[in-house]
């Protein structure tokens, strides 16, 4: 398989992953928390989806249809030097659904991230009013998206059409109209990124929650990087060459990557409870114990049965990090929910 191919395969893959465990680590943080499932949660799980149809979609692209590798071209005849059919057929058909599950997806996100927060700062007129003009802009977004992208060309089957009188009727230079409309969504992505800061740093809580608050908020700022990525990709497209799937090796990156990570950071402020959980010392004691039992299991100079006595010994005295972060999960579960809690607990 070739590199570029390859590429994309092992970043939908990995980042499809972590998303899969991001939405679980998030619903496992609920359960605990014993709180209850809101619209948001239902949100990110069809976010999720759409993330996951993308990810089908690239890897698909990918192994079949070489994305990210040159075309191969037909040569001899009328059509001489233009790509081969059943390489347009599956490159349009799949990049066609790439811009809908696209268009779709971020929104869907980004109303999941939104309501959470909403529901956190419900008490603050200026985030509310800043809310609905962030949440009408993402709409008129979509819709503007969503429907151009489906009515690029007319009829739509052109948009996979195999030969130039296949082609049909496009929108003028419409890669170029993409691109603003990339950058567009990466304004929105920036909006969200920063607007809890200020409010985060208001609340009634100690300052390492508050910092702790403001870093996972801000790692955001992934996601803005990556729709950064997307646009350049879009700005910086041959429009003059047949070479398609080569060309478009950025844009296809940076749309596998996107929608991952905001799924991700979408999760990471819900899962203050299972930070909470985790003392880095523990954490540190624990790698410390099984660095030192390791060793000693590689040591020459001692017998197994003296590694098992030091083992036995070692785990009596140093109880593993999944089992001390069970007993903290235990002591704190009276601590409210976040439906119901304080503006600290809110965060958690």
């Amino acid at each position: 398989m070739f590199l570029r191919s390859a590429n994309l395969i092992i970043i939908s893959s990995v980042l499809g992953f972590l998303a899969i465990a991001a939405v679980a680590l998030r619903f496992l943080c609920k359960r605990k928390r014993k709180a209850r499932v809101t619209i948001d949660d239902y949100l990110i799980i069809l976010g999720l989806i759409l993330a996951l149809s993308i990810c089908v979609c690239t890897i698909i692209g990918a192994a079949k249809y070489r994305f990210g590798n040159h075309e191969i071209y037909i040569e001899s005849g009328p059509l001489a030097g233009w790509p081969e059919a059943w390489l347009l057929l599956g490159y349009g058909k799949i990049f066609y659904a790439l811009q809908l599950l696209h268009a779709t997806a971020m929104p869907i996100i980004k109303a999941s991230l939104m309501i959470f927060l909403r529901r956190i700062f419900f008490a603050s007129r200026s985030f509310e009013i800043t809310f609905w003009i962030i949440t009408i802009y993402v709409f008129l977004w979509w819709l503007t998206t969503f429907w151009m992208s489906v009515f690029q060309c007319w009829p739509i089957s052109s948009n996979w059409g195999t030969t130039p009188a296949q082609m049909g009727d496009c929108i003028p230079d419409y890669m170029t109209w993409y691109a603003w409309v990339a950058l567009l969504n990466v304004l929105s992505d920036f909006a969200i990124v920063i607007l809890p800061i200020p409010l985060v740093l208001r609340i009634q809580m100690p300052l390492r929650r508050k910092l702790a608050g403001v870093f996972v908020l801000a790692t955001a700022i992934f996601v803005v990087v990556a729709g950064i990525g997307r646009t350049v990709g879009y700005f910086t497209y041959d429009h003059e060459s047949l070479d398609f799937s080569y060309v478009f090796y950025d844009f296809l990156v940076w749309t596998s990557i996107e929608p991952y990570l905001e799924v991700i950071g979408c999760c990471l402020p819900t899962m203050g409870h299972l930070a909470d959980n985790i003392k880095f010392s523990d954490l540190y004691s624990w790698i410390r114990v099984s660095l030192s039992q390791l060793s000693l299991r590689h040591s020459p100079s001692r017998g197994t049965s003296a590694s098992a006595d030091i083992d036995n010994s070692t785990s009596a005295n140093h109880p593993s990090w999944y089992e001390l972060t069970e007993e903290r999960s235990a002591a704190s579960g009276t601590k409210g929910n976040i439906d119901n809690g304080t503006d600290s607990q809110r965060l958690s």
